[in-house]
């Protein structure tokens, strides 16, 4: 934007829109300038708002998506937890240490 300001105004030396004694033609151009300037402005101002727009939803998205991955994680976590305390899963585990301290028993008892 300010590019454009710079190259219209290039032959300007006195740095104001509008000298006395302007022809038309030089007002017009400064319309045209104006109005070239109020576009481009316009324009970035445009694609501002729609990049924090799609950054807004985007962080949304992703924020929902992992929060709901945490949750599922920690459910599955509490269901296996919870699956493991049961008393037919402490039965099984009780015989599977036990038959394991009998095996270790015999390997070291002399016979």
């Amino acid at each position: 934007m300010l590019v454009s300001v710079v190259n219209a105004l290039k032959g300007d030396t006195t740095g104001t829109i509008c000298r006395s004694g302007s022809t038309s033609n030089e007002v017009g151009d400064m319309v045209d300038l104006i109005s070239e300037i109020s576009e481009n402005i316009s324009s970035q101002l445009h694609m501002s708002i729609m990049k924090a727009g799609r950054r807004v939803v985007l962080d949304g998205i992703i924020g929902d998506i992992i929060a709901e991955y945490v949750t599922e994680k920690k459910y599955k976590r509490h269901k296996l937890e919870s699956a493991a305390h049961t008393p037919e899963n402490k039965m099984v585990m009780f015989n599977s240490f036990a038959s394991t301290i009998v095996e270790s028993l015999k390997l070291c008892a002399p016979y």
